[in-house]
């Protein structure tokens, strides 16, 4: 069997340039394991693991380091390619102590098309090797293969006679080979027995989280050994390994999220905006030219919420290229107008397939802007600057009113970019970066959908605008 015939074709890919932070709460969403880092065209640079993650989380604590400082660069990572053979595939594992090896293409193309897990290998390859080590336990390759897997693995027959205990499986358990080898198999977990389920109907069981009495969790699967290709099951082979640290970094994990909800919760005035902001929804869409609808695809809960951290979130990149100390640009003004700037917006309820025309669903922005300004101004006693900044965030500058403070200018502007960058990154999982010539904000933006991508140019004082698609060259510029 090769690699081509067992490989999980989706992984979960990063950007060098995306903040570490991103990257903890992509896998921790997506439940991956692992991280393969990516430029253009699905090229393989580098990679994250859960020891990348104890370094940077545990030890280093800096969150908003870049991928590319911290990852494994692909010097130092093993690979296979598609007509690389198991047994090969299950030595590499073994010799390093690694979990997963990305797929490539070619050995003469680093482009990532798969990720091959040791568990996955182990299930096909043992299948087959494991059934010639019931027939014949002295036979030297299966002996070797058995005793180097870092897994333990247990084999039991339909009886539930232990018939073979490796020394990792005497290391993670406790218990000595020679004492469990022909006795009946001891249910270690607080569950029922899956192994007799398995037995009894012929179904293999994958990715069993089971809790110890001692506290560990061990990630089992329990694969069943049918005879000649029959339906009859002769005994089970149960692989397991001890993921009680990763456990534990997941909690962590989540705690860290919670915290950080926590802390910018602390930043709204009180519960009622908080309120508001997380039970304002966003859509994801897809655009039909022909016919000018949308098609939902997907509810984003909380969207206000997002929204305004994806907001915050940018106004903290533009902090640190030095935009902020440009005069006119008054850092605590802006924070309070992302604050408030949506608190008077008033979403449609949509479902997921619904098919609408976004001109008669959405109310125009100047409306909601409108009202969240008297909100900020009435209810919250906010400044005229604040006011300004929310109420006009959504008109041209041909449309502002001749007494709008003139130097209030630089900052809409900077509010405006913020505002649709966060929407973008909100609504289309957008990539983004920056780049900033004194008073002129250069933004490259790209999305999943490459109607939206663009390369942005505005001076925040003149308001000299130029906006142009995104090609193939521009775009390296952001990988």
């Amino acid at each position: 069997m090769l690699v081509k015939d067992i490989f999980k074709k989706t992984f979960l890919m990063v950007s060098p340039d995306q903040y570490f932070l991103d990257v903890i709460r992509e896998m921790s969403n997506s439940k991956e394991s692992c991280a393969f880092v990516v430029t253009e065209g699905q090229q393989l640079v580098g990679m994250v693991t859960h020891t990348v993650l104890q370094d940077v989380v545990i030890k280093e604590g800096n969150l908003r380091v870049e991928v590319k400082e911290v990852m494994i660069p692909i010097e130092k990572v093993h690979y296979v390619y598609p007509d690389t053979d198991l047994q090969n595939s299950m030595k590499t594992f073994v010799k390093y102590g690694i979990s997963y090896m990305p797929v490539l293409e070619s050995p003469y193309n680093k482009k990532i098309i798969g990720v091959l897990s040791h568990k996955d290998v182990i299930k096909n390859y043992m299948k087959e090797q494991v059934k010639i080590q019931l027939e014949n336990f002295k036979e030297k390759r299966a002996r070797q293969i058995i005793e180097s897997l870092n897994e333990g693995l247990i084999v039991v027959d339909r009886d539930l006679i232990i018939r073979e205990f490796n020394p990792a499986a005497e290391k993670l358990t406790g218990l000595r080979a020679v004492d469990r080898i022909g006795k009946k198999a001891v249910n270690l977990s607080k569950q029922p027995s899956i192994t007799e389920l398995v037995i009894s109907t012929g179904e293999p069981r994958y990715g069993v989280e089971t809790k110890l009495q001692d506290g560990r969790v061990f990630l089992v699967n329990y694969v069943p050994l049918k005879r000649n290709g029959s339906d009859f099951v002769e005994g089970v082979v149960q692989t397991f390994s001890d993921i009680t640290n990763f456990k534990s970094l997941q909690t962590q994990l989540s705690k860290t999220k919670e915290e950080l909800d926590k802390a910018f919760a602390l930043t709204l005035p009180n519960s009622k905006v908080e309120y508001k902001l997380k039970t304002t929804p966003e859509y994801r869409d897809v655009y039909d030219p022909e016919t000018s609808t949308i098609t939902i695809t997907e509810i984003i809960e909380g969207g206000g919420y997002l929204h305004v951290v994806n907001c915050l979130k940018v106004a903290a990149d533009f902090n640190e290229m030095g935009l902020m100390k440009l005069i006119g640009i008054d850092k605590d003004t802006l924070v309070e107008a992302i604050i408030f700037h949506d608190l008077g917006k008033s979403q449609p309820t949509l479902k997921i397939g619904d098919k609408v025309s976004p001109e008669e669903v959405f109310e125009e922005g100047i409306y909601h802007a409108a009202r969240s300004a008297d909100l900020a101004s009435k209810f919250y006693g906010k400044s005229d600057d604040i006011v300004n900044i929310i109420r006009y965030h959504h008109h041209s500058e041909d449309m502002l009113p001749k007494e709008f403070p003139s130097h209030l200018l630089p900052l809409l502007r900077m509010f405006k970019i913020i505002d649709g960058l966060s929407a973008a990154l909100t609504r289309r999982n957008a990539k983004v970066t920056y780049k900033v010539e004194g008073s002129k904000l250069t933004v490259f933006e790209e999305n999943q959908h490459p109607l939206y991508n663009r390369i942005l140019e505005v001076d925040l004082y003149t308001g000299k605008r130029q906006e142009k698609p995104m090609g193939r060259m521009e775009k390296n510029e952001i990988n």
